[in-house]
Parts: C-alpha cells; sequence; structure tokens
C-alpha cells in the first residue's frame, strides 16, 4: 500500500473515530499497522480507542510502541499517562508525564497531565502545584481548576477546594462533574441538604456521570429527616440505572460444580483493600478462615502495606481489578467459579455495583462498606445483626437480611495503639466531650443534641477531630453551625487530620467522653475511642446507619445507649458526673473489648462461613 494509500486510510478511521464509529476505525487503523507496523499516529489512535473501550492493556502496548516509534512525540505521552494510572502503573505514569513537562515546559496539557498523575500516585501538594501551574499558562483551564479542587480536598484544604471549583464553573456552562465535585465539598462540610440539591442538579445535566447516583445515595446517609423507606425508594430508584439482571443469573449459576458438601468459593470486591477502614474490620477475617476458599478482588490503583498483606494471605486468590471495566472484572470473576461474591463497598467511591447488577455469582451479599441497602436487584442478602437491624427492618431493604449472633462486624485493634491514658478531667477538672468523626457527621440535630448535653455539664468543652478541620475556612463553618444550634463556639476546639495513626489514637487522651452523631453513627472511630478507653454514648435510631452504635456496644457490655434525646442528655450528663466511673472504665474498657465478641475474630468467622453456607444453600 502507497504512502498516499496508508494516509487516506488513516484519515478515514480518524473521521470514524470522531464520529464514534470504533470498529470502522479500529478495521482503518489495523489495515494501517498491517502495511506499516511502526506507524507512530496508527499505533497512538488505536491505542487511544482500545483505551476508550477499557482494554487498558492493549491500548498501552500500542501507545508503548508508537512512542518507540516517535519517542520526541509529547501527544503520544500525555494519551499514554491516563491509561498507565487505569492499570496502576502510577510511577511510570509520573515518569512519562515528568518527561512531557521537560519536553514542552510551557504546554499547560502537559502539566495538567502531570498533576493528574501525582495525584493518582498520593502526592496531592505537588498535583495542587502542577495544576496552578498549568492555569498560569492557560487560566482558562476549566479542568485545572477542578482537578486542583480534587487535590485540595485530598489534603483538606476543602476552602480553597470550593474556590477553585467555582472560579472553574465560571469558565464555561454548567457541567454536571463540577456540581458533584461541589456537592461532595459541601456534603464534607457538613452542609448536606445543599450537597443532596446540586447532585440532583449534576443528574439532570448528566445522569449517566459515572459514581454521580452512587454519590447521591451515600449522602442521602448523612441527613436528617429522611424515613428508611425513603432512603429505600431513592436507592432502588437510582441502582436501577445499573442496568438490568442478565437474565435470571443462568451463567453464574452454571459455574459452581461440586456436591453440597464441599468447600464455597468466597469473593470479597473492594477499592478499600488497604489502610482504611474497611480493611480493619476485613483482615481479622481473612485470617481466620478455614472452611472456604478465598479470593479478594482489589481494585485499589495505590496499593500499600496492608494491600500487600492481605495479598500475601491470599495467595493466589488475590486478584486485581485496577484497569478492568465492569465487563471485564465480571468475567475474572466468572472464570474463577465464585460461589459467594460480597461487596465490601455499597456506594462508596469506586465501587463495583455494575458488576454485582449483571451477576457474577449464583449468590451476592453485600456487606460492611456501606451503612445500608444498596437497592441493586441482583444483590441477594445483607449481612447484618439483630441490633442494627431489628425486626421490621426488611421494609427497608431491597436484600433479605442476614443477622449474625455474633453482630456483624470483627474489630481487629491496632497493634501499635498508645496505652491507655488517665481520664484528662481527672477528680475535679472540666469534662471534655469529644467527637472524631468526620464532619458530615454532624448533622443539625446532633449539634442541637450536643448543645444539651455541653449546657447539662456546667464548664465541659467539646473537641471536634476530622480530617477537614485543619482547614480554617471549614472550621468556621462549623462553629457557625454549633452556635446556631445553641452551642457556644468559645467552648469547642477543632483538630485536623494527626501525622499518623498512633498520634490520632493518642489524641483520645485528652476526651472523657466521645459523643457518637447521628443519623450516622461513627463504626471505626467508637472502636477507637472504646479501645483507648473512651466511653462513648450513642442514640439508638431507626435505621442501620443510625444504630451501629448500639451494635457496638451491646457487644461490649456498655449500657450507654439511649433511646431518645432526654436519654442521650441524661446518660451523657449522669456519666460526666461520676468521675470515678469514668476512672473505672477508662481502666477496663480495652480489657473489656478484648474479651467480647467485637475482637473474637475465630468465633465470628466461624458464624460468617455458616452464614455464607446458608445463604448459598437458600439461593440454589
Amino acid at each position: 500500500m502507497a504512502a498516499d494509500d496508508l494516509a487516506a486510510r488513516l484519515a478515514r478511521g480518524a473521521v470514524a473515530h470522531r464520529e464514534g464509529r470504533l470498529a470502522e476505525a479500529e478495521k482503518a487503523y489495523r489495515q494501517v499497522l498491517a502495511k506499516a507496523p511502526r506507524h507512530a499516529d496508527a499505533l497512538y489512535l488505536i491505542g487511544m480507542l482500545l483505551g476508550q473501550r477499557g482494554l487498558t492493556e492493549e491500548a498501552v502496548a500500542h501507545l508503548d510502541r508508537a512512542l518507540a516509534a516517535a519517542p520526541g512525540r509529547t501527544a503520544i505521552r500525555l494519551g499514554l499517562v491516563p491509561l498507565l494510572v487505569r492499570a496502576g502503573r502510577l510511577a511510570d505514569a509520573v515518569a512519562h508525564a515528568e518527561r512531557a513537562v521537560v519536553d514542552a515546559p510551557t504546554d499547560a496539557a502537559a502539566l495538567h497531565v502531570l498533576g493528574d498523575a501525582l495525584l493518582a500516585a498520593g502526592r496531592a501538594p505537588e498535583a495542587v502545584e502542577r495544576y496552578l501551574g498549568a492555569l498560569g499558562i492557560d487560566p482558562t483551564r476549566r479542568a485545572s481548576y477542578e482537578n486542583a479542587a480534587v487535590a485540595l480536598r485530598e489534603v483538606g484544604l476543602l476552602g480553597d477546594a470550593t474556590w477553585c471549583l467555582r472560579e472553574g464553573s465560571r469558565r464555561g456552562p454548567p457541567s454536571a462533574a463540577t456540581l458533584a465535585n461541589l456537592a461532595g465539598l459541601l456534603k464534607d462540610t457538613g452542609h448536606v441538604e445543599e450537597a443532596i440539591a446540586l447532585y440532583g442538579e449534576a443528574i439532570a445535566l448528566d445522569p449517566d456521570l459515572p459514581g454521580l447516583r452512587s454519590n447521591v445515595l451515600y449522602a442521602h446517609h448523612y441527613a436528617d429527616g429522611l424515613s428508611p423507606r425513603a432512603l429505600l425508594e431513592a436507592h432502588v430508584e437510582l441502582a436501577a440505572a445499573l442496568g438490568p439482571i442478565r437474565g435470571p443469573g443462568d451463567e453464574a449459576r452454571a459455574t459452581v460444580a461440586g456436591g453440597d458438601d464441599r468447600r464455597l468459593r468466597v469473593g470479597y470486591v473492594s477499592p478499600d483493600v488497604r489502610q482504611h477502614s474497611v480493611a480493619y474490620f476485613l483482615e481479622p477475617v481473612l485470617a481466620h478462615h478455614a472452611g472456604v476458599e478465598v479470593f479478594v478482588y482489589a481494585d485499589v490503583p495505590r496499593p500499600d502495606a496492608v494491600t500487600d498483606r492481605i495479598a500475601a494471605r491470599v495467595g493466589d486468590g488475590f486478584r486485581r481489578l485496577v484497569g478492568l471495566d465492569d465487563d471485564r472484572a465480571r468475567a475474572v470473576i466468572l472464570a474463577d467459579r465464585i460461589d459467594v461474591l460480597v461487596d465490601l463497598a455499597g456506594h462508596t467511591a469506586h465501587n463495583r455495583l455494575g458488576v454485582f447488577a449483571a451477576r457474577a455469582a449464583p449468590t451476592q451479599v453485600t456487606w460492611l462498606g456501606y451503612p445500608g441497602t444498596t437497592g441493586v436487584a441482583a444483590m441477594d442478602f445483607r449481612l447484618t445483626d439483630a441490633e442494627a437491624d431489628p425486626p421490621g427492618a426488611e421494609d427497608s431493604c431491597s436484600e433479605a437480611l442476614v443477622r449474625l449472633e455474633t453482630g456483624f462486624l470483627c474489630y481487629q485493634p491496632p497493634a501499635d495503639a498508645p496505652d491507655v491514658a488517665p481520664p484528662p478531667s481527672g477528680a475535679e477538672g472540666p469534662i471534655t466531650f469529644g467527637s472524631f468523626n468526620q464532619a458530615a457527621k454532624i448533622s443539625p440535630s446532633t449539634l442541637r443534641l450536643w448543645a444539651r448535653v455541653i449546657a447539662a455539664v456546667p464548664g465541659s468543652r467539646l473537641l471536634l477531630k476530622a480530617r477537614g478541620l485543619g482547614d480554617a475556612s471549614t472550621v468556621a463553618s462549623l462553629l457557625d453551625r454549633a452556635k446556631a444550634a445553641g452551642i457556644d463556639p468559645a467552648r469547642v476546639e477543632c483538630a485536623g487530620q494527626l501525622r499518623d495513626d498512633r498520634a490520632h489514637l493518642g489524641a483520645y487522651g485528652r476526651v472523657d467522653v466521645a459523643l457518637d452523631p447521628f443519623p450516622y453513627n461513627g463504626t471505626t472511630t467508637t472502636c477507637e475511642a472504646l479501645w483507648m478507653g473512651v466511653p462513648t454514648v450513642v442514640r439508638a435510631g431507626d435505621r442501620h446507619a443510625a444504630r451501629v452504635g448500639v451494635s457496638l456496644l451491646t457487644r461490649v457490655g456498655l449500657p450507654l445507649i439511649a433511646a431518645s434525646d432526654d436519654d442521650y442528655v441524661a446518660l451523657a450528663a449522669a456519666l460526666a458526673a461520676d468521675r470515678p466511673r469514668l476512672a473505672s472504665l477508662r481502666a477496663s474498657l480495652r480489657a473489656r473489648m478484648a474479651a467480647s465478641s467485637l475482637c473474637d475474630a475465630a468465633a465470628f468467622t466461624r458464624g460468617l462461613e455458616r452464614a455464607y453456607r446458608r445463604m448459598h444453600d437458600r439461593a440454589l
């Protein structure tokens, strides 16, 4: 084929590519490559096309070849970087992006892509610098404002992140992505109602924006006043957009072989197989699984020491889903012939509910990572217990509830936790109430109730610690909300994220009594408080998210569960007034917790495996 013919065929392919006729475009590109295997433009274009189709590894291979044929072509590197990020090759992505900036130092796009690579690699402060550099060259780059906001949010500078999003929104027509990011910031700073409204506007603009529907559903759990039934209806309606079940699940059922007495093949699907709260509760289970064959499907773009530890424990059953779309991830799971597939994310970030919606196993279960129903029609069961979901809770779930007798959580205390400190108030000092939950959980109803607690204990103070509370504008906003609820801001101290987990746990040494928020209770924060000897007062609510504290305190045998607002105030005030009891609880809680079912991983895992067998038998 002559050079002119190759160019013409490539041009026709590029036109088809732009118009969305991908099969036609790919055919044209492959025809060019059949005659000229090192044709850089054809390799680049087909690589970008394969990336659009979700074929990440093939796309990277073609772009690598394109770069070998034309090493000075910046556009090829810039196309390669996001694919390397998607594939989890973060160091390679940063290296290529840095080379692109060296080759084209005044190219705003190159600086932006380097920012993306650094952000993906967990180097958010450096990413902010690159995005600002891109904006210095081209202040109209909307995407750089938006991605700078993501990086600023990650480092806890929520006020600056909000400014970037608002500034970026001025650079063009309304954007669903911008609205969704701004809604996320509003949620993080406790403005949940505004966030939900903004998510609604984003859905109206682009209902198919990835992750958007899950974001709005997750935000609903923080809102005051929503009934359990309303939560269910919202989940069922929005989860339907994930798509229909593929038939009755016969494809998944057909993969199961063997008799009823064989070991079940259980797969866990999570983006949080890393330094994350989910791992605190998953690791002890993985360490004690004996009666089932275990697989872990990790969608973790930035693996860490926890990821490596879990991978080593699971061995040949560990799978990485990074870079795979839902169809390919489902194919991986089907090939493993999983009997019971367990979702550990629900509608939290980077979930794989699309895989479950299409059914990848005959028995599908949601557990641990989400505080309620998923609304997904193909999700068969939800693991819980009788305290978190008492009789009648079935009416607010799309899944069948399976209640574990040992409680639905198994906590692994941190091995390097500091020793329990004495009560900071001593015998006569002022009482410090505290909550280390994220600001989004500090709802208006929570603040009003905390105001009553503070008023009932003269001289008491409130210590609030959360990642976003290192940001001055976020603190100012929270203090304004506290004042409106009746709390004197002078009696409130806010603290941001500390340098490491040990320092974080050590900060409980400044708290006499922990106050649980609602309607979205703490989980890991409550376990940490109890382990550090800090008794926690909880308010029993009407849904799973508002009853996790009931489950945890029941396991530990701590009678600080309030049935009403008045009970909550009375319990907190009575505990604050009883200094000997505070000291006794401080000295005994860690041992009590260690001896409880909450930390009995062996018994919990045996019960969990029995539950998997019961669910699987019912599903079949």
